[in-house]
């Protein structure tokens, strides 16, 4: 797996592109949040539109993200998620735990717009 980290407007998009599996580099996902976390950052979107594979390992990245993610007062949102990792979020209840968004457009946006609220 691949990250690339875009800053824009007080928001993080981290670009995963790969596979989120067991043997894959998951523990870069997990340090890489750690560190934006550490560094402050609060609003952050995980793009997983060129993900190719996610097995329960990848879920269980999601899960420790959400989680630590609480940790810091901070939020993890999903954008660009594929059909069968959405079944997966689905099936495993994830779903209802992640907000989840059809770009990272809109994903940036919907923080801008509780912030306005």
């Amino acid at each position: 797996m691949k990250l690339d980290i875009e800053r824009s407007g007080g928001i993080v998009v981290m670009r995963a592109q790969g596979r989120i599996a067991l043997g894959q580099n998951e523990t870069t996902m997990r340090e890489k949040l750690r560190e934006l976390l550490e560094d402050g950052e609060t609003r952050i979107v995980l793009d997983l539109g060129e993900v190719t594979f996610m097995d329960s390992s990848g879920l269980a990245e999601l899960i420790t993200a959400h989680v630590t993610a609480e940790r810091y007062s901070a939020e993890v949102k999903l954008a660009s998620v594929d059909r069968n990792i959405a079944k997966l979020l689905d099936i495993t209840k994830l779903s209802y735990v992640f907000e989840i968004f059809d770009s990272p457009e809109d994903a940036a946006r919907s923080f801008e717009e509780r912030k306005i609220a």
